[in-house]
Formats: C-alpha cells, sequence, structure tokens
C-alpha cells in the first residue's frame, strides 16, 4: 500500500503561548516518597505502591519513571492525571546478586517545576547460603541418593510488537514523522503537548495512514509529549525532543 504523509499547519490558537507561572503547573506530592522493605534475603523480589496526588492546576503527564539499574522496575500511569485527582506508581525491586544496605533510586520525570521528582526503595539484603550440604556418612547398608539438579528454563525472546509507534526523526527540528505500524486503517486521535501540559497541536483520522507527519518547525527548542489513541488499543505516550 503507498505511504501519505500528512502535514499539520498550527493554526492561530495552536501556535505556542507563553508559558504559564509555577503556580498554574502541574504538581506531584506523594504520601511518601521512600519505603523501607526492612531485611530479606539476596534473590527476593520486593514490590510497593506509590501513592500521589497531582496538587497543581494543569494536567499532570508522567514522561517516564526509571530506576537506577535494570534490577528495579517502575509501572506508571500513562493517562493525564486531572488537577485534585491521585493515582500510583508500582515499583519492583529484584534483589539477585544485590548484598548489604541498598537504597535504590526513582527518578520520575513529569510536566512539573522541576521535571524530575525522586522515590527510594531501603532496606537490607542478606546473602544467601550458596555453600552446598554435605551428606552425613552412609551406612554401609544405604545406597547413595542422587539428587539431579533442576535444568533452569530458557529465558523467553523479547519480539518487539508490531503494534508499536515508531517516532523519527527524535530530536527533530522541522517534522515529526510517525510509523503506524499494523494499526494503519484505524480510527485515531493524535495530540502533542509541551511540559507543561500545554496542547500544541491535536488530529483526527477516521482512518489513519501508515506513516503520518506534524510539522513543529515553529515550536520552541525543548521537550515534548506526543498522546495517541489508536482503534481499541490502550493510550499510547511518548516523548519527544525539538532542536533549533
Amino acid at each position: 500500500m503507498p505511504f501519505s504523509v500528512f502535514t499539520l499547519s498550527l493554526s492561530a490558537q495552536d501556535q505556542p503561548s507563553s508559558l504559564p507561572d509555577s503556580e498554574a503547573q502541574s504538581a506531584i506530592v506523594f504520601s511518601e516518597t521512600t519505603f523501607n522493605f526492612g531485611t530479606i534475603t539476596e534473590g527476593e523480589i520486593v514490590a510497593h505502591t506509590y501513592n500521589f496526588t497531582n496538587t497543581g492546576k494543569q494536567d499532570l503527564i508522567i514522561i517516564q519513571a526509571k530506576g537506577t539499574c535494570g534490577c528495579t522496575i517502575p509501572s506508571w500511569p500513562r493517562e493525564p492525571i486531572a488537577p485534585g485527582e491521585s493515582a500510583a506508581i508500582t515499583v519492583e525491586f529484584n534483589s539477585k546478586g544485590k548484598r548489604g544496605n541498598r537504597n535504590q533510586k526513582i527518578t520520575i520525570t513529569a510536566n512539573t517545576t522541576p521535571p524530575e521528582t525522586f522515590i527510594y526503595l531501603a532496606g537490607e539484603i542478606a546473602p544467601k547460603n550458596d555453600r552446598p550440604e554435605i551428606p552425613p556418612l552412609l551406612d554401609p547398608d544405604e545406597e547413595p541418593v542422587i539428587t539431579i539438579p533442576e535444568i533452569p528454563k530458557p529465558v523467553a525472546t523479547i519480539v518487539e510488537d508490531p503494534n508499536c509507534v515508531t517516532l523519527f526523526p527524535n530530536p527533530t527540528t522541522e517534522r515529526l514523522q510517525l510509523e503506524i505500524g499494523e494499526q494503519a486503517g484505524q480510527p485515531a486521535t493524535i495530540a502533542l503537548y509541551n511540559y507543561t501540559g500545554q496542547r500544541m497541536a491535536q488530529r483526527e483520522w477516521e482512518a489513519i495512514d501508515a506513516v503520518v507527519s506534524f510539522d513543529v518547525s515553529q515550536f520552541p527548542a525543548g521537550s515534548y509529549v506526543i498522546r495517541m489513541q489508536i482503534g481499541e488499543l490502550p493510550p499510547e505516550t511518548q516523548c519527544f525532543v525539538v532542536k533549533k
């Protein structure tokens, strides 16, 4: 199927305006920022949920939540959170290969001032006893018991989801293109926001093409959020950067 490229020209009301003052922006306030899981044995997995509220006056959009290493995996809401509403971030920590005192930092990036907020998962990891047990001496009349170690299961191969939308180029200077993938032909709504939650542009399709394009040449340099609702898939949020 031939690709069609759409170009979006911003109307006067969609042109970037001056940023609102800090009192009009979103704000993320956690009921607790540090959870102490006490003492666990190396290899155990700990999970904890951190509740927060948007105390600002704009929709709160969480761009990313990232741990200091691959052992700390946060899950966060992709939907914008209205002023006064509450939501939660769940963090899972795998202690495999870790020992001693731990203070895992999770960085939350959102359209707040400042854009980064930090929460922590702390505790003590006791080493696992890896020494093999020495069986007692056998009676001459007893037969030895041979234990066959369990063969580890193969790790599943991660396959790229054909429903994922690809943004390119990112960073960009003039035009942002979206490769829709297998969801081409579905109804779609796509909106662009700046880091304060201000909507910069929005477009709707009854049947979206395989590749669509947004003109961002008039956007100020900085980071932006693109929110996509395509077909019956859950809303997807990604970030991109405009350079000058």
